[in-house]
């Protein structure tokens, strides 16, 4: 059987869904915003991977003629 919501009720629930919708767009924002630090975070790992890589094959070439 059907109940009819009352009308403080429903504007009730259309608020919170409002406010909820609201915080949903928010959190996508965050979302978004964290995704692409860690896009280039993961990048500058890349970059400093290549460059530890590169030092530490000198480094061992110049420990071992010493």
């Amino acid at each position: 059987m059907l109940r009819m919501l009352s009308e403080p009720c429903v504007h009730r629930l259309l608020d919170d869904n409002r406010s909820l919708a609201h915080e949903l767009e928010a959190v996508k924002v965050q979302f978004a915003d964290v995704k692409t630090l860690s896009e280039v975070r993961g990048k500058e790992l890349k970059g400093a991977q290549v460059f530890l890589t590169k030092a530490d094959t000198l480094r061992r070439g110049c420990c071992a003629e010493g």
